[in-house]
């Protein structure tokens, strides 16, 4: 179910933030974005990083920005990203399969 602002952005015909990208924040700020967490995984793999993988496994937004799981679930569903789709994992968090 979409929040009221949602509802109301949409009606306005505003535009709407949006989840792009499956990401991983690391420790050290750097996000790597891929289409789901395990591609994040594989890049950060292949660009030297010590296994397993550190980070906090968020979302880029459509203006660029790295949110967290939680956060990302807010603006998913607020984006109608959600509507006709089956829910992974924890219901107060978003999975990258949530959206595909």
């Amino acid at each position: 179910m979409r929040s009221l602002l949602g509802v109301l952005l949409l009606l306005l015909g505003l535009n709407v933030r949006k989840i792009a990208h499956a990401a991983i924040k690391t420790d050290q700020g750097v996000v790597i974005v891929g289409k789901r967490h395990h591609n994040c995984i594989a890049i950060m793999v292949e660009c030297g990083y010590p296994t397993p993988v550190k980070g906090t496994q968020g979302f880029v937004d459509s203006s660029g920005c790295f949110v967290d799981r939680a956060d990302a679930l807010i603006i998913a569903r607020d984006a109608g990203q959600l509507e006709g789709r089956k829910k992974h994992g924890p219901s107060n968090i978003l999975f990258s399969e949530d959206l595909y």
